[in-house]
């Protein structure tokens, strides 16, 4: 035991080196090695809810190494992976996307405020393409911009167990966005998109927009608080709307969509048959434009809910919209369920 102590007092990247030549070599050292780990760190793991969360973290790496083992040498049977709030620095999340690779116990990986940039982007997005286990990946407030995007959406290109991903908060554009929906034309089993908070403008609105005209798997995309998009690039979601048969949810909600966008939005929604739920809350939508949604509610027999407020829709504009529509839940003051 004392020779296994001495171990922390290497390099942390030679100590992540013998750790993982031991796996290989000696389960009895390694269990050693762990326990050691253990002791000095007791915090930092914790079980919560069928799940890894990190905590206290140190500025050195020997926790993320403690992390490897678990994840990748099959210790923790545990199903989600939480970071939240921590500061990972990018050599840690090599470490652990190495572990993440051949892992086949994790189903969600959280990143939620770890301020990952785009190198940390391109080690998640390598792991991407071998693991055949994680079905959500949520990464939000974030420094990822354009190039980790790109690598992201050549990983979705290859990947077909992921599910749900999330990318929020963070600093990509047109070209990341582009990418990423050029990989949504041909990805088999991403049903859930938030890309909300971004800095998507028109090119990458227009590649979405392309993309939900050919995808048939998504169902669940959320474009809120990108604040370029304006009529122009609702019209383009309006025409993918009039094709696509399987989105069932959509966010716009805190954008700058005036009355001429959503006319060319309400004129979808009248031949749309598969969207449940649209959200438009704090947008530039006045009485004109609500009149020509209350039109459009007569003709459209699958809107379950819509979310209106904080507009400049007057409440008998919103109550006539919902007469027009006997089934349709409407997001008035007083009576909001957002």
């Amino acid at each position: 035991m004392d020779d296994v102590r001495r171990l922390i007092h290497l390099p942390e990247e030679l100590l992540f080196i013998i750790i993982e030549y031991l796996s290989f070599q000696d389960c009895i050292l390694l269990h050693e090695v762990n326990k050691l780990l253990n002791s000095i760190f007791p915090q930092i793991i914790i079980m919560k809810n069928k799940g890894l969360e990190m905590n206290f973290i140190n500025k050195d790496n020997l926790h993320i190494i403690q992390f490897y083992h678990l994840i990748k040498f099959g210790i923790s049977k545990q199903n989600k992976l939480n970071f939240c709030c921590n500061e990972i620095n990018s050599t840690s999340i090599e470490i652990l996307s190495k572990a993440i690779e051949t892992n086949t116990t994790i189903k969600l990986l959280s990143f939620y405020r770890t301020i990952m940039n785009d190198k940390g982007a391109i080690v998640i997005a390598k792991a991407l393409k071998i693991n055949n286990t994680l079905i959500e990946l949520f990464i939000s407030h974030s420094l990822i911009g354009n190039n980790g995007a790109i690598y992201i959406a050549e990983a979705l290109k290859i990947n077909n167990t992921l599910i749900e991903l999330i990318i929020s908060h963070s600093l990509i554009g047109n070209k990341g966005t582009i990418e990423i929906a050029k990989a949504l034309e041909t990805n088999p089993t991403l049903t859930k998109l938030m890309f909300d908070n971004n800095k998507i403008g028109d090119k990458g609105i227009l590649a979405i927009a392309k993309a939900l005209e050919k995808n048939k798997k998504l169902r669940e995309l959320n474009l809120s608080c990108n604040l370029e998009i304006y009529d122009k690039e609702a019209k383009l979601i309006a025409n993918a709307l009039k094709i696509n048969t399987t989105l069932t949810k959509l966010d716009l909600s805190n954008n700058n969509i005036g009355d001429e966008g959503i006319k060319e939005i309400a004129t979808a929604l009248a031949i749309n048959t598969a969207l449940k739920i649209l959200n438009l809350i704090y947008n530039r939508i006045y009485n004109k434009g609500a009149k020509i949604l209350e039109e459009a509610m007569k003709t459209n027999t699958t809107l379950e809910k819509l979310y209106l407020h904080r507009n400049n829709i007057s409440l008998e504009r919103i109550l006539a919209i919902e007469i027009a529509s006997d089934r349709t839940t409407f997001s008035i003051p007083g009576k909001q369920f957002f």
